[in-house]
């Protein structure tokens, strides 16, 4: 194999295998510039280059007999399939023959049974049409032995039957009378309950409007009665805030009371002081008096004494006090409730008659 006289064609060193493209290589041509012999001097391959291409050649043959041998081994397997296909085609053909000839033979058999079967039901359709023909013939006679009987039952029965009209009619005429007779009695006493039916019904017209009356007063009482319970609920707000009231005033009584009776201690230890104060100074006159006098009176008894008087006279002014404190109160509470009862009776003392909005 002679070697490409082209730069870019020339194998890379190292056997490589292929060539790089022209395009391929970067910069300039990395690889040493070949030593081509001249035309005249004979070639001496190099060891790379054979090497490969024995290789190349190798592994060709080797791909080309396994190539045919798989080429071989599918032609075989196809000869079996082949064959086995044509002795199925051969089997079934004769498997259809089979039932072809069977389907042929049943065939044959059916119709020969059908035109059996067609024979006979000929044969009896023909003997039946002959029965009914015969029998129809004898119908007919019957018939018309049985119609002439028939005509001579019903001419008898028609005139038992008029007769029998006669009678009825007879009968009927006779109820008809008895029947107007009794729709007059009807008729006179419908008159008896019609002029009944009005006096009911003026005497319920009298009732209906007794009735609207009543239940005017109903309505009347009704509202009276509402406007009652307003004036009642009314009344017991009043009286609920009397009573608050009243409650508020006694406690603020009760307060006053206390303060009362506070300035009256305050006052009655006043009080006594001074005549504690009136009696020493009264009986210090009285001693000084004495003794100018020359008397002997002691000033401790004279002292006890003057203090049992002065506690005497203090619980006396005390126990007064009370009694008309509790006086005081007792006129405030029935003066507030002659204030309440002047107020509130107006509202208890009124009088439907009297009020306005009815």
């Amino acid at each position: 194999m002679n070697p490409q006289p082209y730069v870019w064609q020339a194998l890379p060193p190292g056997g490589a295998g292929y060539a790089h493209p022209l395009y391929a290589q970067p910069g300039p041509n990395p690889f040493v510039q070949p030593q081509i012999p001249p035309p005249s001097t004979q070639f001496i391959p190099c060891p790379s280059n054979y090497l490969h291409e024995v290789s190349g050649r190798h592994q060709m043959e080797q791909q080309e007999r396994d190539k045919n041998r798989r080429l071989e081994e599918t032609n075989k397997t196809l000869e079996e399939g082949k064959q086995y296909l044509v002795k199925e085609i051969e089997r079934l053909k004769s498997e259809y023959e089979q039932l072809r000839q069977e389907k042929d033979s049943a065939l044959e058999k059916l119709l020969h049974e059908k035109e059996l079967h067609l024979a006979n039901a000929e044969n009896e359709k023909r003997h039946c049409a002959e029965e009914l023909s015969k029998q129809l013939r004898e119908q007919e006679s019957e018939n018309k032995k049985l119609g002439r009987d028939k005509l001579i039952i019903e001419r008898n029965q028609l005139r038992l039957d008029n007769a029998k009209l006669v009678h009825d009619a007879d009968q009927d005429d006779a109820e008809i009378t008895n029947c107007q007779e009794q729709l007059q009695e009807i008729n006179a006493e419908n008159e008896q309950l019609r002029d009944g039916l009005k006096h009911k019904n003026s005497e319920i017209s009298k009732l209906k409007q007794r009735l609207d009356k009543l239940q005017e007063k109903a309505d009347n009482c009704r509202r009276r009665y509402e406007l009652c319970e307003e004036d009642l609920d009314k009344g017991r707000q009043a009286l609920e805030r009397k009573e608050a009231r009243i409650v508020e005033l006694e406690l603020k009584l009760k307060e006053a009371m206390g303060c009362v009776q506070e300035l009256k201690r305050e006052l009655d230890a006043t009080n006594t002081k001074c005549a504690i104060a009136e009696k020493q100074a009264k009986y210090a006159e009285d001693e000084l008096r004495r003794l100018d006098r020359g008397g002997t009176a002691t000033s401790n008894g004279c002292e006890k004494t003057l203090w049992e008087q002065n506690n005497n006279s203090a619980a006396n002014l005390n126990s007064a006090g009370n009694t008309k404190s509790v006086e005081t109160k007792e006129n405030k509470n029935s003066k507030s409730v002659r204030r309440y009862a002047a107020t509130e009776a107006p509202i208890s003392a009124r009088k439907f008659g009297n009020d306005q909005r009815f």
